[in-house]
């Protein structure tokens, strides 16, 4: 943006913020399904936090430009969709009005279409009887293996299983280039693999 005045610098920004967020919005979307605490289910739709977080970063875009200009603005843009969800967490914890911690949570067995679960998503979905008893208990098993894993393994492995981002896409949101990102990642599936067993996973 060197070169631009102010105000076109803010177009640019501006301009940039929408393209991004119409690109990446599926995988926002999840990432928000995916670390809202489940008793908030009913409660907090994940599309009023995708548009609180927008109104956030449209109107944090001089800081922006000013601080963070050199960061990939999708990196930015989860950097406020994080926090716009610690501060959704807090509003509805924290208040006296209305217990969130009591709130009745949605059965994952009604046939409300709902978002699989990172584990659901890496077992894959059977139909018979037989198969869907083995694939809760391997879902179960798989939850607790990445409830083990380093924090690094554990987030790359969310981003290409769980939000569906490209190696590309990956590491910018992590600020690693292609070829370390890629590296981090077969590394946590060996671990994945190993920790498993048997067990199948990311089919």
């Amino acid at each position: 943006m060197n070169g631009m005045s102010n105000s076109q610098q803010f177009v640019a920004a501006q301009q940039k913020l929408v393209t991004e967020f119409t690109k990446y919005r599926e995988s926002l979307w999840q990432a928000v399904y995916f670390r809202l605490d489940h008793r908030l289910a009913g409660r907090v739709d994940p599309d009023d936090v995708l548009q609180e977080a927008w109104l956030d970063a449209n109107n944090r875009l001089k800081q922006y430009i000013g601080e963070r200009g050199s960061w990939a603005m999708i990196v930015w843009i989860r950097v406020i969709l994080k926090q716009t969800l610690v501060n959704v967490h807090r509003r509805h914890f924290s208040s006296k009005k209305r217990d969130a911690s009591r709130e009745v949570v949605r059965s994952r067995d009604s046939q409300e279409s709902e978002l699989p679960t990172m584990a659901e998503i890496c077992v894959g979905r059977n139909s018979t009887p037989s198969q869907v008893l083995i694939q809760k208990e391997s879902c179960s098993k798989l939850e607790h293996v990445l409830s083990q894993l380093k924090p690094n393994d554990k987030k790359i492995l969310e981003l290409r299983h769980f939000e569906e981002l490209s190696n590309k896409e990956s590491a910018k949101v992590l600020g690693l280039n292609e070829k370390a990102a890629s590296i981090r990642y077969v590394r946590a599936i060996e671990r994945l693999k190993k920790a498993m067993g048997s067990e199948p996973i990311l089919d």
